[in-house]
């Protein structure tokens, strides 16, 4: 019975461990929340180096109707 509790600890542990939030070196996180409280005006400049955007489209080719099924490529052609 003892190595069952140790063992559903250590499972319960290790399964926490690896639900938690992995955020990467160096990211910076905004709370937008807190940026509400203490409204100011800021040029993007001033927190940001540079921007990149995807272009979204939308054409006859890229739209989805009435599918019940799909299947992935490796190589999304």
């Amino acid at each position: 019975m003892k190595a069952f509790t140790t063992l559903l600890s250590l499972s319960l542990l290790m399964l926490i461990h690896a639900c938690s939030p992995k955020v990467p070196a160096g990211t910076t996180t905004i709370n937008i929340l807190d940026g509400l409280k203490t409204e100011k005006e800021f040029r993007l400049s001033e927190i940001v180096d540079g921007v990149e955007y995807v272009k979204l489209e939308t054409t006859p080719e890229c739209l989805l109707s009435y599918a019940n099924y799909f299947v992935g490529k490796k190589d999304f052609s």
